[in-house]
């Protein structure tokens, strides 16, 4: 049970990183909230449920991926800048 509340940790420590980077539009586009519950049902779940546990690995998937939209973003914008 520890494991799972410790996994529950890491992916809202892993949003929160890249949270404040992201305007009020795109917390709602990419549904940080949503995904913030969906992974603390999974980790209640997770002792007792073997489909949780693999949920649990596409939604670290999900949150590390974070970092990757907002350098996408960054990119993209400095493109369109240069035009």
């Amino acid at each position: 049970m520890e494991n799972h509340k410790d996994w529950y940790k890491d992916v809202v420590k892993e949003i929160d990183k890249h949270k404040d980077k992201f305007s009020k539009r795109d917390h709602k586009k990419y549904k940080l909230d949503l995904l913030l519950r969906m992974a603390k049902r999974v980790a209640s779940f997770s002792a007792d449920c073997g489909e949780c546990q693999n949920f649990q690995g596409e939604i670290t998937k999900l949150a590390e991926d974070l970092g990757n939209l907002v350098v996408l973003r960054q990119r993209t914008s400095y493109s369109l800048n240069r035009i």
